[in-house]
């Protein structure tokens, strides 16, 4: 039987983020009983239990911590205030009257009935089908994070002759975090003229252990089949295109990508989209409204209705929240040619169905009908 809860604060996600709110709603007044946070993972903290470098801190707690006595403090707080949890939760859905649908292990299926509702969900990397990388899918192509997870968290290596692309933060640390390991670090590869990372991670984690940075250039292949062999790197223009005759072959067995972050995305499921309602709503869409809602400018959206609120909780907790709510997704624009209109298209410029590793079809596609309320 589904169980049903009701509270006046829901926080999806129980990283730094999450805790802070949670924290903050306390200790302005919200009674710590009417919150909730729920997160995925067996324990709080989020990312930072597996950043066990230093630096974190110095701004709130005025002292150099790690990324896990960093969280922990943040835990303490809640804790002492109460605020209850719940572990290995993952949400399903969230309903437009802010019902929150999630499962667990030890509630089975459950909901919460919210009077709001925090995503505190952080993000994602980008993968290698966003980067467009030609090549097999061997194994060995990891994220920077998730190879960091696998080696400060769960004790494993995920190889020994690696080749990292991205210099943010996290590429730079991991470069060193590997080489500590008794891994070689052939190359770090930034596709921009400049570091994506600190210029402390530079020196302390390339500099220090003799790692070229190597900025302007890209991987522009993966070898192997089954494992990787070794990549490509080539040089790019002003561009950002490959410049022909600048390739170099890298043998190794790992590639690292970090290549920046997405926002997560999933929870377009959270808004209980019906698939045959979606194609409906496009074949409508396609056959009786095209020529009435023609746009001669592609890049402009009709009808994206934003209502701001301003709403101010019961016990007056004055927090940040953002609310979304899909009224209708068409995936599809409407342009000039009808033929165009369901061609495939293989420019990662355009990118207008499945162009992928392109850094503008984000903007593109999908046209997504947003009601955002501000509590």
């Amino acid at each position: 039987m589904e169980n049903k809860i009701t509270k006046s604060l829901v926080i999806i996600g129980g990283g730094p983020a999450g805790l802070a709110a949670a924290v903050a709603a306390a200790e302005n007044g919200l009674p710590a009983e009417d919150i909730l946070i729920l997160e995925r993972d067996g324990r709080l903290g989020g990312i930072l239990n597996q950043c066990i470098h230093n630096g974190f801190g110095l701004h709130t707690f005025k002292e150099e911590l790690t990324g896990p006595e960093y969280a922990a403090r943040f835990e303490e707080r809640a804790k002492a205030l109460h605020i209850p949890y719940k572990l290995g939760a993952m949400v399903l859905s969230i309903s437009p009257e802010k019902v929150v649908t999630a499962v667990s292990r030890e509630d089975g299926l459950f909901t919460v009935e919210a009077g709001a509702v925090i995503l505190a969900m952080g993000c994602r990397e980008r993968s290698r089908g966003a980067l467009n990388i030609p090549g097999f899918r061997p194994a060995g192509v990891f994220s920077a994070g998730t190879a960091q997870r696998l080696v400060n968290m769960e004790g494993y290596m995920p190889g020994r002759e690696v080749v990292i692309l991205g210099s943010g933060d996290i590429g730079l640390i991991m470069a060193r975090r590997m080489t500590l390991e008794g891994a070689k670090v052939h190359v770090v590869a930034e596709l921009q003229p400049y570091s994506g990372g600190l210029k402390r991670n530079i020196v302390q984690c390339l500099d220090d252990f003799g790692i070229p940075l190597k900025l302007s250039h890209t991987v522009t292949e993966i070898h192997g089949k089954d494992r990787v062999t070794g990549v490509t790197i080539s040089a790019v223009d002003d561009k950002l295109k490959p410049i022909p005759g600048t390739e170099e072959y890298y043998s190794c067995d790992t590639l690292l990508l970090s290549a920046g972050e997405l926002r997560r995305f999933s929870f377009l499921e959270a808004f209980q989209l019906n698939q045959l309602q979606h194609f409906l709503n496009l074949f409508l869409y396609i056959r009786f409204w095209y020529f009435s809602y023609f746009q001669t400018i592609p890049d402009v959206i009709r009808h994206v209705h934003m209502g701001k609120k301003g709403i101010i909780l019961k016990y007056r907790v004055h927090i940040s929240l953002v609310w979304l709510q899909i009224r209708h997704i068409f995936p599809l624009q409407p342009y000039t040619s009808a033929v165009r209109l369901l061609k495939s298209c293989d420019d990662a410029k355009s990118g207008r169905l499945a162009a992928a590793g392109s850094t503008q079809q984000g903007d593109e596609f999908p046209l997504i009908n947003l009601q955002i309320d501000s509590l």
